[in-house]
């Protein structure tokens, strides 16, 4: 799995995994993603979205990591619904 796949995968319009918003989270603050990915997978996710399932999956995977968001990414990811 890798994050450039997993943006690939959703402009196809096929929904996450668990395992797969879990990947994208370790990623982003791994640090392992650069910044032009993160912001290739924002805009993929502005204009095919996230349903309901893959949300629950993204804020049980950031609150577990225990990391800090960026007030940034949060406005832009829930301004985009």
């Amino acid at each position: 799995m890798n994050f450039v796949d997993l943006i690939q995968k959703k402009k196809q319009g096929i929904n996450y995994t668990e395992e797969e918003i879990k990947y994208i989270v370790s990623s982003v603050n791994s640090g392992s993603t650069d910044d032009s990915q993160l912001s290739a997978w924002l805009m993929t996710v502005n204009f095919r979205s996230l349903n309901n399932e893959e949300i629950l999956y993204l804020i049980k995977a950031i609150a577990v990591s225990g990391k800090n968001v960026s007030a940034a990414f949060v406005f832009f990811f829930f301004m985009s619904f």
